[in-house]
């Protein structure tokens, strides 16, 4: 139990000091490194609290041993981007408020915001004002993840579909990330949808992969005008 959590943590530290001695990295950025709750159902009543306190010794860890290494490197983390799941007991099991509010955890936070304005559950704007509230004062900087790879994207159960077949999204959701003082920037998740020529990627089933990349050309396209 105990001997194997500290293991873990010790494994997750020399993992990263190796990733920056042989990288010369000057940003890392973990995704979500934490689990969800399990499917299996645990009746210890601190469990989700044990789980809590092992991710924070593990991120300080892992920003100490990046920081001994190299203290101009940049260290952060892109967590879900609805608050409620990350501060939910049976959820995420991340105390994000110690991470904004506290030294040694993070350089900066880029919460994974892939919804459109229309979501039901989690609207962009919404989900995007909560954010800011949360790190007006913190010296942790804030970055947003954008849902490209959403973009076109027919799956059921999307409340916001509609809006995922219109290129024009993200330009607004760009325009509403302006207008905030704390947001320093964005990050386009992925790369991929950026080149959606390249035919050793994957594009959903043939159907309705056509009309998926010209939609993305054309989102591709928008942003090359406005650099």
């Amino acid at each position: 139990g105990v001997r194997v959590v500290r293991r873990s943590r010790c494994l997750a530290r020399k993992v990263w000091s190796i990733t920056v001695v042989l990288s010369a990295v000057f940003r890392i950025s973990v995704e979500e490194p934490w689990t969800r709750r399990s499917e299996v159902s645990l009746k210890t009543v601190n469990f989700g609290i044990v789980r809590s306190e092992f991710w924070r010794r593990l991120v300080s860890g892992i920003y100490k041993a990046v920081k001994e290494i190299n203290s101009d490197v940049t260290f952060g983390i892109s967590p879900a981007g609805n608050l409620d799941n990350l501060r939910s007991d049976l959820e995420y099991y991340v105390d994000i408020d110690t991470w904004v509010s506290q030294n040694g955890y993070v350089d900066y936070l880029m919460p994974q915001i892939y919804w459109g304005f229309t979501n039901e559950v989690a609207p962009f704007d919404k989900m995007t004002d909560a954010w800011c509230i949360l790190m007006e004062n913190s010296p942790v900087k804030l970055y947003i993840g954008l849902q490209l790879y959403r973009m076109g994207s027919t799956e059921p159960g999307q409340s916001d579909e509609k809006e995922l077949q219109k290129a024009s999204l993200l330009k607004k959701e760009l325009s509403y990330l302006k207008k905030q003082k704390k947001i320093e920037g964005y990050c386009l998740f992925s790369y991929q949808y950026l080149d959606c020529q390249n035919k050793k990627y994957h594009f959903d089933a043939e159907q309705f992969s056509i009309k998926r990349k010209r939609l993305l050309n054309q989102i591709v396209k928008s942003f090359k005008n406005n650099s």
